[in-house]
């Protein structure tokens, strides 16, 4: 009960910050809409290293996991990374957001997975179970 709890509270204060505006320095209001949205990642050299140590049995594991964590209704990737992060952040720490979210990549590449929009940008894609 509590991790639900938790999850719910990352993911909620997540999309909260998604989906403010913002007020720059000379007053000028700012949307979502207005703002050139980039690509997430890519990884820093540290967490290539951490990335680096997983083995295979671990990186099935979390495929499994992010599996797990889809639906057949469409999910937006930001959250079945959360949740799959959530999941693992004491088993292996210090793997980042951005890994997950390719680990997706590669599932919906290999056909596990469906998706809609661009993965490059997790929060603006979803995926689904096909």
């Amino acid at each position: 009960m509590l991790k639900n709890l938790s999850i719910l509270i990352v993911l909620f204060a997540f999309l909260i910050g998604c989906s403010q505006d913002h007020t720059n320095s000379s007053g000028v209001v700012t949307t979502m809409d207005d703002i050139q949205l980039e690509n997430d990642g890519p990884m820093s050299e540290a967490q290539l290293v951490i990335v680096g140590r997983l083995t295979a049995s671990e990186l099935e594991k979390i495929d499994k996991a992010i599996l797990e964590n889809s639906s057949h209704q469409w999910r937006k990737v930001a959250r079945v990374v959360g949740q799959t992060l959530l999941e693992f952040q004491s088993e292996f720490p210090g793997v980042p957001d951005i890994f997950y979210s390719e680990r997706i990549e590669l599932l919906v590449n290999s056909g596990a997975l469906q998706s809609q929009g661009n993965l490059k940008k997790m929060r603006y894609s979803e995926i689904k179970l096909p």
